[in-house]
């Protein structure tokens, strides 16, 4: 991969860790001298053992996941300075006149963005976001990881996030929570999306050039959207 890389475009440096290497075994040594980590689906340990090694080494951070139906998309990149050009608005603005600006985001870990209290969550809002946070605290609670055999775990976890923040069951349906973790294998639909996300998102963070997500990016193709929201709130 990293000779393939390195014969589309010479001038950049590229470089891959073997194939025996496991994400668990990576450490913040391991990791600080890479300008960007980018993990694809994986099991929860190895989510977080990735997440955290990287954060400690100050190395931005994207994980992309694909599940059955759904997707999701997270940004850590610390503290990201970017360009970006906007149109110029106004009555003395020409035709296709952009101005550039520059700015500065903050980013919070992958523990931080799933901690958010569904009860601050609108009503009308999507439960992608609940189903994924459930999942992540099964994980913790029960050590299950995401596929078929969590389910019922998760629909466990569910009913007591509601109990817990008072929010009516119907919030997080189990459709969505089935679409995520029953699926019998990954919809193509579903990985085109979430590459092409990815994809943005690594040319964002290695160049500094445009506006990059702020922070997570949730897709399920039961409801037939996409959506990026930023947590916690």
């Amino acid at each position: 991969m990293g000779a393939s890389l390195k014969d589309m475009n010479p001038f950049v440096e590229c470089s891959t860790l073997p194939v025996s290497t496991r994400p668990v075994d990576l450490t913040s040594t391991h990791l600080k001298d890479y300008s960007l980590v980018v993990l694809f689906s994986a099991s929860w340990p190895e989510i977080e053992s990735v997440s955290r090694a990287a954060r400690e080494a100050s190395t931005p951070f994207i994980w992309g996941c694909t599940l059955g139906g759904a997707g999701v998309v997270f940004n850590d990149l610390g503290v990201h300075h970017y360009v970006d050009e906007r149109p110029k608005e106004g009555g003395d603005a020409q035709e296709n006149e952009t101005y550039t600006v520059q700015g500065e985001i903050i980013y919070r870990s992958l523990w931080d963005t799933l901690s958010t209290p569904l009860n601050r969550r609108g009503r009308r809002d999507k439960p992608m976001y609940a189903v994924l946070r459930a999942c992540y605290r099964a994980y913790t609670e029960s050590g299950v990881d995401m596929g078929p055999a969590a389910a019922p775990v998760v629909k466990q976890v569910r009913d007591a996030m509601c109990a817990e923040e008072n929010i009516p069951l119907d919030r997080i349906p189990d459709a969505t929570i089935d679409t995520m973790l029953l699926a019998p294998k990954d919809v193509s639909a579903v990985c085109t999306v979430v590459g092409g996300v990815v994809g943005n998102e690594v040319i964002r963070a290695v160049s500094g050039k445009g506006l990059p997500m702020d922070n997570i990016f949730l897709y399920n193709l039961h409801d037939g959207w996409g959506k990026i929201e930023k947590h916690p709130l």
